[in-house]
């Protein structure tokens, strides 16, 4: 069902802070007439750890009336809190959505046994699972061994990889599809046999992106490495701070929706706006 190029949607935010609905038909719109392959909304690049529980079912019933059924739109419903991941989870269903992404409960710290009961319980609403592991954001890496007993729950499909371990994902890649969390880490991710990409910076250069993972995908990695260093200075300036400060100021500045975030997180620095100004029309940016 998941494939290529899944792009992680940032989530447009008016001047006053609140949630740009036309906006976030327009992002809608572009990606269903691109060569993305899937959605996740409302996940870290969609600043959903300052979205309420009412806003994220509100943006999952637009991407829902907007995509209907061109592309597989995933809803980030896990959280720190079982009980709240698992009530979006049943909402979720509810609204339409094609499969949830749970992330490693952050800040809590569970230990391996306390994950496996996580996702079980969100398991029982029968959505199809992506795991989101990231002890970068979360404070918790899970073993091999861990992943395995999770990967047997037969509600997970795949594991968004965000641990920068190879090691590890050379141990599990044959037991579920990987995706990479990291578009930086894509061209050797891809070569180890990922399945694709959740992605940042397909937010802003979709049809790029999708065409350089699948070069990757068809083994044509000849290709794909010119595309991927094509493609790098982007990459790196999306890296420059914290996601997803960079890619929004980016969308901003081909008028897809007002670089605004919510605190904590800030617009970028002056030196680092001057940078994505410098790089984002070598890109050759879809909509231009």
């Amino acid at each position: 069902m998941l494939k290529g190029c899944i792009v992680a949607l940032i989530t447009p935010f008016d001047e006053l802070g609140k949630i740009d609905f036309p906006a976030l038909e327009r992002l809608l719109a572009f990606h269903k007439e691109s060569k993305t392959e899937g959605l996740v909304l409302c996940g870290c690049t969609g600043e959903g750890g300052t979205l309420n529980s009412d806003e994220k079912l509100l943006i999952f019933q637009t991407a829902k009336k907007v995509i209907g059924k061109k592309m597989p739109l995933i809803a980030a419903t896990g959280t720190n809190s079982t009980q709240e991941s698992v009530l979006l989870t049943r909402e979720a269903k509810k609204i339409g959505m094609d499969a949830c992404m749970a992330i490693v409960p952050y800040y809590v710290r569970p230990t391996p046994a306390g994950c496996l009961a996580h996702f079980k319980e969100i398991a029982k609403i029968g959505l199809p699972m992506v795991v989101y592991h990231h002890p970068g954001r979360t404070g918790t890496k899970l073993d091999a061994k861990a992943l395995s007993l999770v990967f047997e729950i037969p509600e997970v499909i795949a594991l968004k990889d965000a641990t920068e371990d190879f090691a590890l994902a050379i141990e599990l890649i044959d037991q579920i599809p990987h995706f990479t969390g990291n578009d930086s880490l894509a061209l050797p991710q891809l070569s180890l046999g990922f399945t694709g990409v959740i992605s940042v910076v397909g937010n802003i250069i979709p049809n790029e992106w999708t065409a350089f993972i699948h070069l990757c995908l068809e083994g044509n990695f000849i290709e794909a490495r010119k595309s991927f260093f094509a493609l790098k200075g982007i990459l790196d300036a999306m890296n420059l701070e914290t996601n997803p400060q960079c890619v929004k100021y980016a969308a901003s500045l081909q008028g897809f929706c007002e670089p605004t975030m919510r605190l904590p997180l800030v617009q970028p620095s002056a030196p680092t706006k001057e940078i994505i100004r410098d790089v984002c029309p070598t890109a050759e940016l879809t909509w231009q």
